[in-house]
């Protein structure tokens, strides 16, 4: 399924492929789909700027309970090399992150291109 995550901003999409551990789901604007999600988010076309900032909400499953969290994600323009057009764009919410993020926590992950250039940063802790 994939969530295309709206605006209309001009460039290209940053395809994200979002994992958590089995169960866990996104919502974006009240739609709830179950993980592994594939988004596609606006970048723009000026590498380092930032191009979108949205939030999503999560429940992730960890041991058979619900854990209740939200996010801010950011995505960032960037140069385009023939091996990022190649690559997939992974986005993986680890079961240790989870555990920060039930403890009170937020995590912050952030994610390079195939070429190494800085295109999303996702902010996530738990909801209020």
């Amino acid at each position: 399924m994939t969530l295309t995550l709206g605006g209309c901003m001009m460039g290209d999409k940053l395809h994200l492929d979002l994992e958590a551990p089995r169960g866990s789901t996104v919502t974006y604007r009240g739609d709830t789909d179950p993980m592994p999600a594939s988004l596609a988010v606006p970048r723009p076309g000026k590498v380092g700027a930032k191009a979108y900032r949205k939030e999503l909400e999560f429940e992730f499953i960890l041991g058979g309970e619900p854990i209740e969290a939200e996010g801010v994600l950011e995505t960032y323009g960037y140069e385009e090399h023939d091996v990022d057009r190649l690559s997939k764009n992974f986005l993986k919410i680890q079961p240790s992150h989870i555990r920060d993020i039930e403890r009170g926590s937020a995590i912050v992950l952030n994610g390079t291109s195939a070429s190494g250039q800085h295109i999303y940063q996702l902010t996530v802790g738990q909801s209020r």
